[in-house]
């Protein structure tokens, strides 16, 4: 009769090696239980470790082993990419400034495509993303920003957020040409006309034959004149009504009193008249 007890002992030590796998298998289903918090059959990390090759040196590996979280960002955590499981961990990934320009970049190109799709509060939107997102030393690109939100705002009449979003890109870039001129049309919109003529002039300076500011300069100077005249004629009429309701009580009217004004000087005189 053939002698077994070499092979019976090799089976009982492959035996014992399962045994101890699949004790292995479940005492690291058991950890992750405790770490999840949720229960499982023990049946099922069971059947789960009988599927596995066996192998202790596998078992380690998955057993070790963790997936890299994937990064998303999150907007309104000071510039950081945050995924839920390291949020989990009370952990934060902070970014490079190279890494954080490129987050406000793609912003900033979701607005341009925004913008010309004709989505403007879309726009807008994306704009004041990336002015949020942009580090401090990228005037550059901030200046752009404010400029483009501008535009935005000039499309939808917005004339006072244009003002200030121009200015804003102006404090960084003096002669950015864009801002002036759509800081100028709504200083014009406004009526701010002596401002909107000084923009237009600082576009010409920088380009001469810029179509919408030498229009400007030809059509502003007459507005202007105009405009303090009727000013100057609506600022009288206070104060005659100011003037009257003062002498009234002697029974005098600002009509006892003749405003002459002198054609060389430019000065003016009041004669009192009965």
């Amino acid at each position: 009769m053939e002698d077994q007890s070499d092979s019976d002992e090799y089976l009982s030590a492959e035996e014992d090696q399962e045994t101890k796998n699949n004790d292995l298998a479940s005492k690291i289903a058991e950890i992750k239980v405790t770490e999840s918090g949720e229960e499982s059959p023990a049946s099922s990390n069971v059947e789960q470790n009988q599927k596995t090759s066996g192998s202790s040196h596998e078992l380690s590996n998955n057993a070790t082993s963790s997936e890299t979280p994937e990064v998303e960002y999150v907007s309104n955590v000071d510039n950081r990419y945050v995924s839920e499981d390291v949020e989990v961990k009370g952990e934060s990934v902070e970014l490079t400034e190279e890494q954080i320009k490129e987050q406000g970049h793609r912003l900033k190109e979701l607005g341009n495509a925004s913008f010309k799709e004709g989505d403007t509060e879309q726009a807008i939107t994306h704009y004041s993303e990336a002015l949020k997102v942009y580090p401090p030393n990228c005037d550059q690109e901030v200046s752009v920003c404010h400029s483009n939100r501008a535009a935005c705002y000039l499309k939808l009449g917005k004339h006072e957020e244009v003002v200030e979003d121009c200015t804003k890109a102006l404090e960084l870039k003096p002669d950015y040409l864009k801002a002036l001129i759509r800081r100028g049309q709504s200083y014009e919109a406004l009526e701010r006309l002596d401002e909107a003529l000084e923009d237009y002039k600082k576009v010409l300076e920088i380009e001469p034959h810029q179509p919408i500011a030498r229009a400007a300069a030809l059509r502003l100077p007459q507005q202007i004149t105009e405009q303090h005249e009727r000013l100057k004629a609506e600022m009288f009429g206070k104060l005659k009504e100011l003037g009257d309701a003062v002498l009234k009580p002697f029974g005098l009217s600002t009509s006892n009193f003749k405003l002459e004004q002198d054609p060389n000087t430019g000065g003016y005189s009041v004669n009192f008249q009965k």
